[in-house]
């Protein structure tokens, strides 16, 4: 069976159209990214994201009681967080030098973050709010006491402590790490004492 494709320039259609294969000027089949990497989670109102809005201290070690910035799946949530990018901008510059990680606590049954500061959460569809407005099954929070201090997962970068230079550190996450129901993650610092601010932006995503 020959595999028929039509030549032409990309198109714009409405949901549920059924379309043809695209090809080439040279009969090529065209298979391409259309559009930004998250535009249809974000069009479907599924990202979500959250930011520090006053300075917060990156303490010297991994710690439960840290006023940094916590990711919180609420237990009941039933779906899943997909985290997408990790950042984290300094504003002073540091006089120690030292690492910033994403620090997890992966124990479903533990307590849930107490003594909390939260932070707004806001959909990434901006204006309309998206499918589901600005709300979302995570909590976000600059200050929180958590069950355990939480463990290391993934290295952000090590700071600059050279006069005059800021540091900021972005990882995109890219789905690498998936918060269960009853998980946290956090911005952590190790060896270093750190103030700036940080962010986060997840899908929610079905369990």
């Amino acid at each position: 069976m020959e595999l028929g494709v039509r030549v032409a320039a990309p198109a714009a259609v409405a949901n549920g159209s059924t379309v043809s294969a695209r090809g080439d000027r040279y009969g090529n089949l065209v298979v391409q990214q259309a559009g930004g990497q998250y535009r249809d989670l974000v069009m479907a109102g599924n990202v979500h994201h959250a930011t520090n809005t006053g300075d917060v201290t990156i303490g010297v070690a991994l710690t439960a009681t840290g006023v940094t910035f916590h990711l919180f799946n609420i237990a009941s949530s039933g779906k899943n967080l997909v985290i997408l990018e990790v950042a984290f901008a300094e504003a002073t510059v540091t006089v120690t030098a030292g690492n910033v990680v994403l620090g997890i606590n992966p124990t479903t049954t533990q307590a849930v973050p107490a003594t909390t500061t939260a932070l707004t959460v806001r959909n990434n569809l901006v204006g309309t709010g998206g499918l589901t407005g600005d709300s979302t099954v995570a909590a976000a929070y600059s200050v929180a006491t958590l069950a355990v201090a939480p463990v290391a997962a993934i290295q952000m970068g090590q700071v600059n402590t050279a006069v005059g230079v800021t540091n900021a550190l972005k990882h995109e996450t890219n789905g690498l790490l998936i918060l269960i129901p009853g998980t946290v993650l956090s911005i952590q610092g190790v060896t270093v004492s750190l103030v700036g601010r940080g962010s986060m932006v997840w899908e929610d995503a079905p369990v």
